[in-house]
């Protein structure tokens, strides 16, 4: 769509999510793409991933950017954060120099620009941050400490910072009485679980020293579903106490601009439950154009889909009997082909492509099972019992089931493509190219991401020189100014005698075939 003048900039409110995972592996992570895009969540945060090193990829339209140690210390792995920036979210983030921020081996945060209400730029700082636990040593809460003050003073006066994180600590709610007084309580709103600890209590200290407060204590919440406190984000394992460990941190003046912030009935499966905040930004000037759905008949495949295709026909037939065209009473071929048609419209629509990958196109069945494993989550958190454990396990199986068939009816349908079988749904014949697309994506497996590499200039660009690259877009800036300034202030040389065998040359040619370059003697 292009520029937009301020006065066209309309109000938007973005969401953020946050959420501890407790393992993030390549199923989960299908799983939260397919869960933000039904929710449209702007970007977030993630802890506790399990996974190792500094990268990022791209799945689906989504960037992760990702933060963790340098191996697993164990076989099941730790630790871990990652930024997950959706479509919109992505755009702003390569607006503001696709700059990756990583400090330490639990912070990991990333600029996005866009526009606030007036179309004045606006630049958020998106962090996800990991506490240390309380069985840690005391030198690895020190040293967390100094990494969460070198991310805020990493954070311009202008900039909005908007932080998820696992605290791992109860930092409690501000008392009733401190409403009046001269130096009231601005880290802590009023809403909340009010139970506080010693890591609380320096957590606090640390965001009031910054000016920083914990928008998800400034909202109240009305306790829903199977949460027996609107505020829980996690439960102790064997006391099944309720904690809020689970917060969004943001510069006090800021908190103007949040609209909500609270525990979010949604997300990936894992003992900690999401948090969400909604911040208001002006609305994104560019479009996203939205796949259309259309007919995918290889979903027949799938027995369940194709039962339930043969019940809406049988029922479309029913109710088409009656009907008529052109005045007159429509033939049994009629009937039947409209009844098909209905019946595909309602069950078998799909925005997939030609070949979808193997979560899209097994979304019709996964996604139930899927819910009724949150479901009997939940169920559980709220009330812990052999019955439900039981139940959550069999829910836990059965999602497990469904995954390994899911890959496995991908893996056959690349299969088919190879051998030359045309599509279900694309009558076109396989091209050879088709099929070498097809081979190359059954090497790298049923997963699509693709890894991401920022641009980033060495910082010295003499021959042999370190390989040490530019961490900021200033710093790509600089090295590239220089290196311009380099090559045109170079002073051309050339070789005086060759011009003048070039200038003798073109007198003899003039002198030959005339001043227009053809033959004298030619008759037009």
């Amino acid at each position: 769509m292009g520029y937009k003048h301020p006065d066209q900039l309309s109000k938007k409110c973005v969401n953020f999510v946050s959420q501890n995972t407790r393992g993030f592996n390549v199923n989960k992570e299908e799983e939260l793409i397919d869960c933000w895009q039904k929710n449209k969540v702007y970007a977030g945060c993630l802890q506790e991933t399990w996974r190792v090193e500094q990268k990022s990829w791209e799945n689906r339209g989504f960037v992760f950017i990702h933060n963790g140690l340098a191996k697993k210390p164990c076989s099941r792995g730790a630790q871990g954060v990652a930024i997950v920036l959706g479509p919109e979210a992505r755009q702003a983030w390569e607006k503001a120099g696709s700059q990756q921020i990583f400090i330490g081996h639990r912070i990991v945060a990333a600029r996005l620009q866009t526009l606030d209400p007036k179309g004045r730029p606006l630049t958020i700082v998106l962090a996800s941050t990991y506490a240390p636990d309380s069985s840690r040593a005391i030198g690895e809460h020190e040293e967390f400490e100094v990494d969460k003050q070198r991310l805020y003073d990493s954070v311009k006066r202008h900039e909005i910072l908007v932080e998820g994180t696992d605290a791992n600590a109860s930092i409690g709610i501000r008392g009733k009485h401190d409403l009046k007084d001269a130096e009231q309580d601005r880290v802590l709103g009023l809403y909340g679980i009010p139970h506080v600890n010693s890591a609380g209590r320096s957590l606090h200290q640390l965001l009031g020293l910054n000016q920083l407060c914990v928008p998800t204590t400034f909202f109240r919440k009305t306790a829903v579903g199977n949460h027996p406190s609107a505020y829980t984000t996690w439960n102790h394992p064997a006391r099944k106490s309720p904690y809020q460990l689970d917060q969004f941190i943001t510069k006090q003046p800021d908190l103007k601009r949040v609209r909500d912030a609270g525990p979010w009935d949604h997300g990936v499966d894992s003992d900690h439950r999401a948090i969400r905040l909604r911040l208001e930004i002006a609305r994104n000037v560019t479009d996203f154009r939205i796949r259309e759905p259309r007919v995918d008949r290889s979903l027949l495949k799938d027995p369940l889909i194709a039962q339930a295709f043969r019940e809406a026909v049988s029922a479309n037939v029913e109710r088409l009997r009656v009907s008529t065209i052109d005045g007159r009473q429509a033939t049994a071929l009629q009937v039947l082909e409209g009844a098909m048609v209905a019946a595909a419209k309602h069950v078998l629509m799909s925005d997939g492509r030609r070949r979808p990958g193997w979560f899209v196109a097994a979304k019709a069945t996964l996604g139930p099972e899927i819910a009724v494993r949150n479901q009997l989550t939940k169920a559980y958190g709220a009330n812990p019992g052999d019955d439900a454990k039981k139940a959550l396990k069999t829910a836990r199986k059965r999602v497990k089931s469904a995954i390994v068939l899911a890959k496995e009816s991908w893996m056959e349908l690349v299969v088919d493509t190879i051998n030359g079988k045309e599509s279900a749904d694309d009558r076109r014949p396989v091209t050879p190219q088709d099929i070498w697309k097809a081979i190359r994506e059954l090497e790298r497996g049923p997963r699509t991401a693709k890894e991401l590499k920022p641009f980033a200039l060495r910082k010295d660009q003499t021959a042999g020189g370190a390989a040490v690259l530019c961490e900021t877009p200033e710093e790509n800036a600089e090295v590239m100014v220089e290196g311009l300034k380099q090559t045109f202030s170079r002073v051309g040389t050339f070789d005086s005698a060759a011009e003048a065998r070039q200038a003798m040359d073109g007198q003899s040619f003039f002198g030959q075939r005339g001043e227009c370059g053809g033959s004298k003697n030619v008759e037009w």
